[in-house]
């Protein structure tokens, strides 16, 4: 389970304000100064890391005085929001982002190898070229224990496109997707990325 830390990281917030909010949550209200000590938050920072808290809605700020109090918002409210506003951005930014920049990729004919390393790069390569199969998927394993692959396959099947999996022991483990872009498993975390026709094989 990841740690308090990087799931703060995870929703986007910064170390020093994810420190200063799980501080704050600890008392009803408090002050620069002792969320500083109490969060290890420098004091330098302190004021412009609150200030960013309440601009993310997780902190209220009290009156102009000094010393200026602070209180923590509830993190079923604060988090929900953030994290909803979050992804209604990212997808609006990815609705853009395709649109504009999907109509500038060269349409020139790709004969390319590549190397794709990471498990999250291999995973999401896989489910994008699987999911925008049109006719098929050939799938060569060592063991059918890939739930995660095994989820895609069904997947796109259910929509019509025809599977071929099934285990091979002569065959390295290999994602070919109608013909045209092939993934080679080269070792743990790492595949081969291939579009050259010259290299484009069926598997068997």
């Amino acid at each position: 389970m990841p740690a308090v830390s990087e799931s703060f990281d995870a929703i986007g917030l910064s170390e020093y304000e994810g420190r200063a909010y799980a501080a704050l949550l600890r008392v009803p209200e408090a002050t620069g100064p002792w969320v500083a000590r109490s969060s290890g938050v420098p004091l330098s920072k302190i004021y412009e890391v609150m200030a960013r808290l309440a601009e993310k809605g997780f902190a209220l700020c009290g009156p102009d005085a000094k010393p200026r109090k602070y209180k923590a918002v509830d993190p079923s409210i604060s988090i929900e929001a953030f994290v909803e506003a979050r992804k209604s951005r990212l997808e609006n930014a990815k609705t853009l982002l395709l649109a504009r920049l999907s109509t500038k990729m060269s349409s020139e004919q790709d004969r390319s190898i590549w190397i794709v390393k990471g498990q999250y790069a291999v995973e999401t390569l896989m489910t994008s070229l699987i999911r925008k199969a049109s006719n098929s998927v050939v799938y060569r394993h060592s063991s059918d224990r890939n739930k995660f692959v095994r989820a895609r396959l069904e997947e796109v099947a259910a929509k019509g496109i025809a599977v071929d999996s099934k285990p091979s022991e002569t065959t390295a483990n290999l994602l070919n997707v109608d013909g045209r872009e092939l993934l080679v498993y080269a070792s743990k975390g790492e595949v081969l990325w291939i579009r050259d026709p010259r290299y484009l094989r069926r598997g068997e």
